[in-house]
Protein backbone atom coordinates (compact mmCIF):
# COMPACT_ATOMS: atom_id res chain seq x y z
CA UNK A 1 0.00 0.00 0.00
CA UNK A 2 1.36 3.32 -0.98
CA UNK A 3 1.17 6.58 1.58
CA UNK A 4 0.72 9.68 0.39
CA UNK A 5 0.09 13.59 1.78
CA UNK A 6 -3.39 15.18 1.26
CA UNK A 7 -3.13 18.53 1.93
CA UNK A 8 -6.05 20.26 3.65
CA UNK A 9 -6.26 23.46 3.53
CA UNK A 10 -9.61 24.11 5.13
CA UNK A 11 -8.09 22.36 8.39
CA UNK A 12 -4.70 23.96 7.47
CA UNK A 13 -2.74 20.87 8.62
CA UNK A 14 -1.06 17.86 7.00
CA UNK A 15 -3.22 14.67 6.78
CA UNK A 16 -1.64 11.24 6.09
CA UNK A 17 -3.26 8.69 3.71
CA UNK A 18 -2.60 4.94 3.35
CA UNK A 19 -4.14 3.07 0.66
Amino acid sequence: HDCYICLNHMEGIDVYHWQ
